[in-house]
Parts: structure tokens; sequence; C-alpha cells
């Protein structure tokens, strides 16, 4: 089980800067590219990557703040799937 609830997860995307959330949410939830992001927030795919790597940096940095010594990190952010 995660050490998190779902609406703490919420909160941490939701305190994103609005870009990184943007991003980040199309390309993990809606399933996106990079490509079809720049594209609908006219923005570069390359700008788009970035932000989308600066969102996981800080939604670690954000949640990992939150976990008790005895946890690691659980799981990375890493695309549509979720890896251990």
């Amino acid at each position: 089980a995660l050490p998190w609830t779902m609406a703490e997860i919420q909160e941490a995307i939701e305190s994103l800067p609005e870009g990184y959330q943007q991003v980040f949410c199309l390309y993990l939830l809606e399933g996106y590219d990079h490509k079809e992001i720049g594209h609908i927030l006219n923005i570069s795919e390359a700008t788009s990557k970035s932000q989308y790597s600066r969102a996981r940096r800080k939604l670690r940095e954000l949640l990992c703040d939150q976990l008790p010594a005895q946890y690691e990190m659980p799981f990375a952010f890493e695309g549509l799937r979720v890896a251990s």
C-alpha cells in the first residue's frame, strides 16, 4: 500500500506550478505524448518534456518530505504505468 492517501497525492499535484501541473496531468493521466502536449499548450516538445521532468522531481520532493523514515520512495512517476 502507498503511504499517502489519494487526497495527499492530489494536493501535491495541485501545488505544482500551473505549467508543470498541466503537462504532468496531460502526459500521465490523459495519455498524451509530448508532441501533442506541445500543440495543446502552444509550447515546444522540449518544454513539455522539461516541465514533466521537473514536475516529477517536485512531486517526489513534496511526497517524500511527508514519508516516515521507515519508507523509501515506493514508486516513480514514469508515465502511463507505475514503476516500482
